[in-house]
């Protein structure tokens, strides 16, 4: 990346015309270099749009957690029957929209002071990496809460069959417990410092190169056409550029970890899911008996789950196909990067979360319900994992995340 920019800048101070005043052309085009590429004008107008899904996502999340903390006790963290970790979707994903949408509206309104040069590349950059986390924070809990589901059913087989001794052993439940947690630490963990690192360098190439800009601007107000030669600005240039490259690579470099780590653990939770899916799709069949409040609820749900693949599946295509051009070296430079990561990515969150906060909030109003008095029989009577004991009153469902 070091070698582009090196390249690119000799090229244009070599080639300039003799009319031009080589000072102030050369800081202008040095200047550059530190905002963003320009985007096609149509973007401006998607960015608007994106930001009204933001607003409904805000308004969204907000009356989930405040439902929430008017109709059920607020638990975020707990332990099941099994013994494993509990997480309450709604709290979770309720807080993990609430964020992203706080981070994604904020990330819209900068990009005008950033594109304007008030502001550095870094900032913007570092709010994508926190989106990132809560990206695969909020897929993880439902991931986990399937695999909960799944092993619920799974025990409640094991106990009628085997009533002496237990599902899950201790190892196993520790181990999982374990995966479970690292599942939020890992991408946090890295998402986080490499693009703090990013930030940084952003801010330390601002730092070495607005000197060298300044003082080049005060020059070209002082001399000549005739006396300005491209000569005795060069080793100025060529010392800047030593200066600078280690930064340049190595903000290429953590653009590598921070896209990397983040493709790596969403494709485990893609790998995870694809199962997932199916078992809970052969799960919500065969509980078909209950009545049909249920019925819709659980369609509901698992509707919801699948939006949650859909949304981590399309943003790992799209953060590879940025991937492949951080390995081409000049992605800087490249509209088609941050068209990825600006519009692709955010409008598919302020789409596709949307519809799943109303999912979810149409859960809501399913419980709010009163079912019908009607005996079902032979109906499983176990607690499915994600259920808090002051949760007995919600209609019968299978599902976990209620």
């Amino acid at each position: 990346m070091s070698e582009i920019v090196k390249d690119r800048i000799t090229n244009f101070v070599i080639h300039l015309a003799p009319d031009v005043n080589p000072y102030q052309a050369t800081a202008d085009y040095v200047a550059n270099f530190l905002l963003p590429c320009t985007l096609p004008s149509w973007s401006r107008y998607v960015e608007f749009v994106i930001l009204a899904g933001f607003l409904i996502m805000f308004s969204q999340a907000s009356y989930i957690l405040y439902v929430r903390s008017k109709t059920k006790k607020i638990y975020h963290i707990g332990l099941n029957d099994m013994g494993l970790i509990q997480y309450d979707r709604a709290n979770h994903c309720g807080l993990f929209y609430f964020l992203y949408s706080i981070l994604g509206m904020t990330q819209i309104v900068v990009q005008p002071f950033v594109r304007n040069g008030h502001l550095d590349q870094g900032g913007p950059d570092f709010l994508l990496g926190i989106q990132f986390t809560l990206k695969s924070g909020c897929s993880g809990v439902v991931s986990w809460l399937a695999i909960c589901h799944c092993l619920s059913v799974q025990g409640y087989v094991f106990r009628r069959s085997t009533p002496v001794g237990q599902f899950l052993s201790a190892p196993v439940t520790w181990a999982m417990n374990v995966s479970s947690v690292m599942i939020f630490l890992g991408p946090t963990v890295t998402c986080i410092i490499s693009y703090y690192q990013v930030a940084m360098e952003y801010h330390r190439i601002r730092q070495l190169v607005m000197p060298v800009v300044d003082i080049l601007r005060d020059e070209a107000s002082t001399c000549a056409i005739e006396t300005c030669t491209v000569i005795h600005m060069i080793p100025r240039l060529l010392s800047l550029i030593t200066r600078v490259s280690h930064h340049i690579d190595l903000l290429v470099h953590w653009c590598r970890i921070g896209t990397g780590s983040y493709l790596f653990f969403d494709g485990c939770i893609i790998v995870i899911y694809i199962p997932l899916l199916y078992r809970l799709f052969r799960s919500f069949k065969a509980q078909r008996r209950l009545f049909r409040g249920s019925q819709r609820q659980q369609d509901r749900i698992f509707a919801n789950t699948l939006i949650e693949f859909a949304i981590i599946l399309i943003t790992f295509v799209l953060c590879f196909f940025s991937m492949t051009l951080i390995q081409e070296g000049d992605f800087i430079f490249n509209p088609s990067y941050f068209l990825v990561l600006r519009i692709g990515v955010h409008g598919v969150l302020a789409t596709l979360g949307n519809i799943a906060l109303f999912l979810i909030i149409c859960s809501y109003r399913e419980t709010d319900i009163e079912p019908p008095k009607v005996h079902i029989p032979n109906l499983p009577s176990f607690q499915a994992a994600g259920f808090s004991k002051s949760d007995q009153n919600v209609s019968p469902s299978c599902y976990p995340y209620l």
